[in-house]
């Protein structure tokens, strides 16, 4: 078998068993029965608050005041990332916000902002996280 195929086949099972992707039949355009994929952006009630936060510590690009929009659709962005819709990253970001001090969300003429005011160890959130 084709190794690229393996790999390929490989990391669809993994995006379907994460949740992040749904399988579906449908007939295509020559009426043959075909499998299709797609990624949905939902909630993700699974995904901990502490692995989106990691994220965010981990992008090079994010400075001390990121924008909800930055964070929802912006490149490597944890509602990219974790196929979160708008719902699902503002539940995330206000569970760290309340867990965590020195990091707050702020609207200004409808301008949502997440703005760390203390500087965070992405190593200690997550093995904080799994140590729990």
């Amino acid at each position: 078998k084709d190794t690229k195929i393996e790999i390929e086949e490989d990391f669809l099972s993994l995006m379907i068993d994460l949740d992040l992707m749904k399988s579906y039949k449908s007939e295509n355009a020559e009426g043959k029965i075909v499998e299709w994929y797609q990624v949905e952006n939902k909630i993700q009630v699974d995904l901990p608050a502490e692995v989106v936060f990691f994220a965010i510590l981990d992008n090079s690009n994010y400075g001390k005041s990121i924008s909800f929009q930055e964070l929802l659709n912006g490149f490597n962005s944890p509602g990219v990332i974790f196929a979160l819709n708008e719902e699902g990253l503002y539940n995330k970001l206000d569970i760290i916000v309340n867990t965590y001090k020195g990091i707050t969300m702020s609207e200004t003429a409808g301008i949502r902002e997440l703005q760390l005011k203390t500087t965070f160890n992405k190593w200690d959130i997550i093995n904080d996280y799994y140590k729990k």
